[in-house]
């Protein structure tokens, strides 16, 4: 039998159910306890029974016990599980229950039941409890209570299709029972004491509420409904219920699901091109042991161009796949090369991943519209305090590389502050060489003013000063000596010129 969230089963170490054990375990069995005070010696019908273990206890306290489910896999699997001579399990849905007559049962049991029908097949239910039961007969119904069940969930359980609170739940019934008997359910922990000699008809309760860092005792009744149970009737008398309590020998809340390292989470992401978003994604539940088989159904009209596939969560692993394949659209299968996979981790060989990060990645090159994917193979899962441990070596390591890093950056920072500094210096001397160079092109350009009025002018010059000069001068200079003028103020520059 193929275990799926909508319905429970009773071994705790599956991989769908595993991570909500053993709570949902507890309000399960819990139910069925509460009701064999009321079915001892009584003809019951047990509708949606699922894979038949709560029929198979009433029927150790029934007369006769009818089990109905819609599924016909779980069905079969009941009728191979469970044998009694007071036991028959018949398939069939809410809406027209496989049993004839009428007004043949005692007692009818639903549990979680009702909110996976839809408003209108919630009605033909009804109808149907009521042609069968007898006149004095009862019916246990037990449904989540929206108000409390459903508040703060990021998304609605798929399989409910119409769920109540307790104003609701009572409006609904009371249209078709003379009498209702509402209790409520719900898993918490307790500290019990009992007497030894004898059973106590009477019970104190007491409760206890976390204030800040210490608990302290709640005057007054602080318990939730996260789960409804009515006990109807169309009798002369309404029904009565005891408080009722169950108790975990095994104390599996506190001790741990045995086996639990085995299931993990596993998703497949595909890529429809906006990249992997947990919004195309799906996710199923598995059990490395360590060879594994998981398959996801896909959306086949919405094509993608990749596939990612996270075989575990916050985990070490060493993944070893041997087959990948699919299904498209039209039904024809396809298998993948594995060589063609890749990963976030360490490749080993064809298909075998070595993982030293806590969130694994596996590439898989498969595009177009998929309607199935399947992976086979192996998975070797750190556990968890070996993978915290290992994480955390590998954290301390990436800490000392940063730390080493960011040490050469600011030395390279310095660098370049020093470096920045010599450029400014090279940038001011650069700029007084230039201005060296203008004075000396500004020089330059004046002696080059001075060359082309040529050696006549020097000359000129030369025999304008050479009347003051000594002889010895003069004849250096090849100058011919020339007479000392009376007065030097008659000299004139058209004289000078003419003497040159």
């Amino acid at each position: 039998m193929k275990i799926s969230g909508e319905r429970y089963f009773p071994q705790i170490n599956n991989a769908v159910l595993g991570p909500y054990e053993p709570f949902i375990s507890y309000e399960h069995w819990h139910r069925y306890c509460f009701a064999t005070p009321l079915v001892s010696g009584k003809t019951v019908l047990d509708i949606a029974c699922g894979e038949g273990y709560g029929s198979d206890y009433l029927a150790e306290y029934a007369a006769l016990v009818y089990g109905v489910d819609v599924c016909h896999e779980a069905v079969q699997h009941a009728r191979q599980t469970y044998v009694r001579n007071n036991l028959r399990f018949l398939q069939g849905s809410a809406a027209a229950i496989p049993i004839p007559g009428q007004h043949c049962l005692d007692i009818i049991v639903s549990f979680e039941t009702i909110e996976h029908l839809d408003a209108a097949t919630q009605e033909y239910f009804v109808r149907e409890v009521r042609r069968l039961l007898k006149p004095e007969g009862l019916l246990l119904v037990s449904t989540p209570n929206r108000m409390v069940y459903s508040r703060g969930q990021e998304s609605q359980n798929p399989y409910h299709l119409h769920e109540f609170n307790q104003e609701e739940l009572v409006q609904f019934l009371g249209r078709h029972f003379a009498h209702i008997r509402l209790v409520s359910q719900r898993v918490y922990p307790t500290s019990y004491i009992w007497n030894l000699a004898a059973p106590s008809a009477a019970r104190s309760e007491y409760q206890l509420l976390l204030d800040g860092v210490r608990f302290r005792p709640c005057q007054r009744d602080s318990k939730e409904t996260t789960y409804l149970i009515a006990i109807c009737t169309n009798g002369a008398v309404a029904p009565q219920a005891d408080d009722s309590l169950l108790i975990d020998l095994s104390e599996v809340a506190f001790r741990g699901v045995p086996g639990r390292e085995q299931w993990h989470n596993s998703t497949l992401y595909w890529d429809s091109g906006c990249g992997f978003r947990s919004e195309e994604s799906v996710y199923e539940p598995v059990a490395y042991e360590p060879s594994f088989t998981v398959s996801y159904r896909l959306d086949p009209s919405v094509p993608c161009r990749r596939l990612r596939w996270d075989p575990v969560e916050a985990r070490l692993c060493r993944v070893h796949l041997r087959r990948v394949f699919w299904q498209d659209d039209c039904g024809a299968h396809h298998e993948l090369d594995l060589d063609q996979a890749s990963s976030n981790g360490d490749r080993l060989a064809e298909g075998v991943f070595r993982f030293e990060t806590g969130d694994p990645m596996v590439y898989l090159p498969i595009t177009g519209p998929v309607a199935e994917v399947a992976l086979e193979g192996d998975c070797m899962v750190e556990g968890e305090a070996a993978s915290l441990q290992r994480l955390e070596t590998l954290l301390a390591h990436y800490k000392d590389e940063l730390r080493g890093m960011q040490e050469l950056l600011q030395a390279r920072e310095q660098c370049l502050v020093e470096h920045q500094q010599c450029l400014q210096e090279c940038q001011q001397q650069l700029q007084e060489s230039r201005q060296q160079l203008q004075e000396h092109q500004q020089r330059l350009q004046e002696y080059q003013s001075l060359r082309t009025l040529g050696p006549a002018f020097l000359r000129a010059l030369l025999c304008a000063a050479h009347r003051r000069m000594p002889p010895w001068v003069c004849s250096v200079l090849s100058l011919p000596r020339q007479p000392q003028p009376r007065s030097t103020a008659n000299t004139s520059w058209q004289q000078v010129r003419k003497a040159g």
